[in-house]
C-alpha cells in the first residue's frame, strides 16, 4: 500500500519543447564556433582574406562583403564575396574604395560605421543608383595597439540590426587577431607606414641625379694612327708572311715582311722554257749558216732570243 502511495505522488513530467527561437540561436551560435575555429586554421593570409569574404555572409545575414587592407593611407580591396579574381579596372570596384576613403576622411576608419546610401558618395555620382545594397557597414581589423590595417565593408538591403552588428564586431576582433597573427604586427604597421618612406625615397632619388657617377660602358671603337706611312711594295703580288709583330718598333734596314714567290716561280718556268726554244733555234741558225748564207741573216736574231736574265730567282723581300 506504501509503495503505491509512493508512485502516485511521483509525477513524470514530459521534457518542454525546444522553441524555434531557440533551435535558430543554438544553429547561429554553432556557426559562430565553426567560423572561428576555421579562421584558427588558416595558413595564410590569402586564405584568411577569402574566408572572411565568403564566410561572415552566413552569419551576419549580409549580402556581399568586402575586405580591405590599409596600403598608406589608404584602403584597398583584396576580396569580394562570391568572386574568385577582383578585377582592378573594375568601376564598382574603384566606386567601392572611393567610398571608403570618403568615409575615413569624414568620420574615419578606427570604430565601426553604420551609414545607407548615398552618404559618403560624391553628389553626381550614378554607381550607387545601381547598387543593389543600400545599407552597409563597416568593420574595422585592429592591432594591439588600435591601430587598423584592414577592415571589412558589409552591404545588404534592409537596415543593420543591433544583434547583426554585435555578430560582426565579434568576427572582426577574430578576423583581426587571426590576420596579425599570419602576417606579424611589424609588418602590418610597416606596411601602414610606406607612404613616408617613399616620399623620403623620391626625394634621395631626385638629389642623388645631381651627384656626377662615372659609368663604364663597352662601344665598338676603331684606333688609327696620328701620322701614317704606308709601305708599298716594289712588286705586284700576295704577301706570305710578315716578319714584326703587331705595334712593335722597326729600324731602317729590317725586315718587314716577303712576297709570295709562286707567281715568279710560274714566269720562271716559262720564261726558262722560252730560253730553251731560243737556244734550239739558235744550234739550228748557226749550223745552217755554215753552208747558207742566207741563213747568215737570222743569225743575230736568234742570238738576241737567246738573251734572259740569271736563272738563280730568290724570294722577294721588303726591308
Amino acid at each position: 500500500m506504501a509503495e503505491k502511495r509512493a508512485m502516485e505522488a511521483i509525477q513524470i513530467r514530459p521534457k518542454p519543447a525546444v522553441s524555434e527561437q531557440g533551435a535558430q540561436n543554438r544553429q547561429a551560435f554553432e556557426l559562430l564556433l565553426k567560423i572561428e575555429a576555421d579562421t584558427r586554421r588558416a595558413e595564410t593570409v590569402g586564405e584568411l582574406v577569402f574566408l572572411i569574404a565568403n564566410e561572415t555572409l552566413r552569419l551576419t545575414r549580409a549580402r556581399q562583403v568586402f575586405v580591405f587592407t590599409a596600403k598608406g593611407a589608404k584602403q584597398r580591396v583584396e576580396a569580394v564575396s562570391a568572386i574568385g579574381k577582383i578585377e582592378r579596372d573594375s568601376p564598382r570596384l574603384r566606386w567601392v574604395e572611393n567610398l571608403i576613403r570618403n568615409l575615413a576622411a569624414d568620420a574615419g576608419l578606427d570604430e565601426k560605421r553604420e551609414f545607407a546610401l548615398p552618404a559618403y558618395c560624391p553628389p553626381d555620382d550614378e554607381e550607387h543608383k545601381s547598387f543593389p545594397y543600400r545599407f552597409l557597414l563597416w568593420q574595422p581589423f585592429r592591432l594591439r595597439d588600435g591601430q587598423v590595417f584592414a577592415g571589412m565593408l558589409l552591404a545588404r538591403e534592409v537596415p543593420w540590426l543591433e544583434a547583426d552588428v554585435v555578430v560582426a564586431s565579434r568576427l572582426a576582433e577574430t578576423y583581426g587577431h587571426a590576420w596579425a597573427a599570419l602576417a606579424g604586427p611589424r609588418r602590418l604597421k610597416r606596411r601602414i607606414s610606406l607612404k613616408p618612406l617613399f616620399a623620403v625615397g623620391a626625394v634621395a632619388a631626385i638629389a642623388a641625379c645631381f651627384y656626377p657617377v662615372p659609368l663604364t660602358v663597352l662601344a665598338p671603337v676603331e684606333v688609327t694612327p696620328i701620322e701614317p706611312r704606308i709601305v708599298a711594295a716594289p712588286i705586284d703580288g700576295v704577301i706570305d708572311s710578315i716578319a714584326v709583330d703587331p705595334n712593335a718598333s722597326v729600324e731602317a734596314g729590317q725586315l718587314l715582311l716577303r712576297m709570295s714567290d709562286t707567281a715568279l716561280r710560274n714566269e720562271l718556268a716559262v720564261a726558262e722554257q722560252g730560253l730553251n726554244v731560243a737556244e734550239a733555234r739558235l744550234k739550228q741558225v748557226t749550223q745552217g749558216a755554215v753552208g747558207d748564207p742566207k741563213v747568215r741573216g737570222d743569225l743575230a736574231v736568234a742570238r738576241t732570243s737567246c738573251r734572259s736574265p740569271p736563272r738563280n730567282a730568290t724570294t722577294p723581300v721588303i726591308s
